[in-house]
């Protein structure tokens, strides 16, 4: 199994709260994926 296939029904929130699917961001594209961790 690829990781875009288990990665594709993942939902993240983004700063305002409102909820993404993953594997919507993919599906017409190659996207670059970055998760930045915030301390504080």
């Amino acid at each position: 199994m690829q990781v875009s296939s288990r990665l594709s029904g993942i939902a993240l929130s983004d700063w305002k709260g409102t909820q993404h699917d993953l594997g919507a961001y993919w599906q017409e594209r190659s996207i670059v994926l970055v998760f930045i961790r915030h301390f504080g």
